[in-house]
């Protein structure tokens, strides 16, 4: 199935069976043997991937403190989402009611999450007018993000936003840019250039220092 993940991150939803069974050395009629549809296999990949999601959540609970669980859930979901593209885009392929087992799974995670928002409120240290809708709004966002020219650097800064849009901060503010936005700096200006007329020409040289 890491065939057909890896595809469907490259070429989409609507990638043929046909191209992920000759991706995988596979003939057609074996894959189709166990999956008949798209959204068959596409379950069967959300079902495993959902089930480490869930794992992971459990470890995250394990933490003593209800933001230090928030925060590692939070950070696993979006690395997880950086090394695997395709689980939101195959999530959204699959219709509510269609794969029962899939729907539990979400429904578990996403309630899970709750769980722990709760308990960093009742420490303190997430803010009260802040709901678990507004992290998916802005996990849903990360995806968009991480698959357009901010790439994963973008991504990564968009979570500490997030983690801080929700925290009670008593921390001291600064001035000085944080890793994430000096990556998010990096990685903008190797990508930008200015065209004279021998040509593209860098302009890394005015990137920050390491």
């Amino acid at each position: 199935m890491g065939t057909a993940r890896r595809a469907v991150a490259r070429y989409g939803a609507d990638v043929p069976l046909n191209f992920i069974a000759q991706e995988a050395g596979l003939t057609n009629a074996s894959l189709y043997r166990h999956f008949s549809t798209r959204e068959q296999l596409f379950a069967a990949c959300a079902e495993e991937d959902l089930g480490r999601h869930l794992q992971a959540t459990a470890d995250a609970e394990k933490e003593a403190k209800g933001w230090e669980a928030f925060e590692r859930i939070i950070r696993w979901t979006v690395e997880e989402y950086n090394r695997n593209a395709a689980l939101p885009i195959m999530l959204r392929c699959l219709p509510i009611g269609a794969f029962p087992k899939v729907d539990a799974l979400h429904c578990e995670g996403q309630a899970r999450l709750s769980a722990i928002i709760d308990r960093a409120k009742a420490d303190g240290e997430f803010r009260r007018d802040r709901w678990i809708e507004d992290v998916l709004l802005i996990l849903n966002a990360h995806e968009a993000l991480a698959g357009g020219p901010l790439g994963q650097p973008g991504g990564r800064r968009l979570v500490e936003l997030l983690l801080d849009s929700v925290r009670v901060d008593l921390r001291p503010h600064t001035d000085q840019p944080p890793p994430s936005v000096i990556a998010l700096r990096t990685h903008a200006l190797d990508r930008l250039a200015v065209w004279g007329p021998e040509g593209n020409v860098s302009i890394t040289a005015n990137r920050p220092n390491d």
